[in-house]
């Protein structure tokens, strides 16, 4: 996965490269094995993949095929509920481009999973639950929420010092300013957040994506250089 970060794989969504050539292979492997929190690791890794690199299409498929395992199997533990804000962001995304009610309930799974940590004293993951709220109210086009929603995601994120979820966060707002509020001059001023927090991250690969997607919406058409 770090590699797929760094740009040293040809498809960064695949968990593929010098020991594992083929992610489908090496998942059934895992099966025969037997060991369930190796498995959900794998399989969580790859959702993470999608989420970050857009692939939410794929991503919210791998949510729908295993649930919330990975939190049963392993409660209590920090990557875990990552894994349950990764689904959820990749569900949130398709529910709001097919308006599929399969994608609906299993995004509001996660958000009422969310909901429930932070009512149960959880501080680590209210930062995911404001980026989810505003998924949802996205989703149910009430945009004056879904911007507040995004703006408090993005600021506990950056208080948290969690530079990926802070770059997500800024990514996802971006995004939404640009395709339902349509203030590409705002969207842009979150892009360049984004890209800053994921080359502090370490992403090159996802600085590169993000670059080629919307270099021709900066005001002056050329990439974005973060300064050393």
């Amino acid at each position: 996965a770090c590699l797929c970060f760094m740009g040293l794989s040809d498809n960064p969504t695949e968990m593929s490269g010098e020991v594992i050539l083929n992610a489908e292979e090496f998942e059934c492997e895992l099966r025969s094995f037997e060991s369930k929190i190796a498995l959900m690791i794998f399989q969580s890794l790859r959702s993470f993949l999608c989420c970050i690199f857009g692939d939410h299409a794929k991503g919210a498929e791998l949510a729908l095929e295993r649930g919330n395992a990975y939190f049963r199997i392993t409660a209590g533990c920090p990557p875990a509920m990552h894994d349950t804000f990764h689904r959820g962001v990749s569900l949130f995304d398709m529910a709001r481009r097919t308006r599929r009610a399969k994608y609906k309930r299993a995004a509001k799974k996660t958000l009422s999973t969310m909901k429930r940590w932070v009512k149960c004293g959880n501080p680590n993951v209210v930062h995911m639950l404001k980026v989810l709220e505003a998924e949802h109210f996205a989703l149910s086009r009430d945009k004056e929420k879904a911007c507040v929603a995004y703006e408090k995601g993005i600021t506990l994120s950056i208080r948290c010092g969690i530079l990926q979820d802070a770059a997500l966060a800024n990514e996802r707002y971006g995004e939404y300013l640009l395709n339902e509020i349509k203030d590409p001059e705002k969207a842009m001023h979150y892009f360049e957040k984004a890209i800053i927090h994921y080359k502090d991250w370490g992403a090159l690969a996802k600085v590169d994506q993000l670059n080629d997607k919307y270099s021709k919406n900066w005001k002056v058409p050329c990439k974005i250089e973060i300064n050393e």
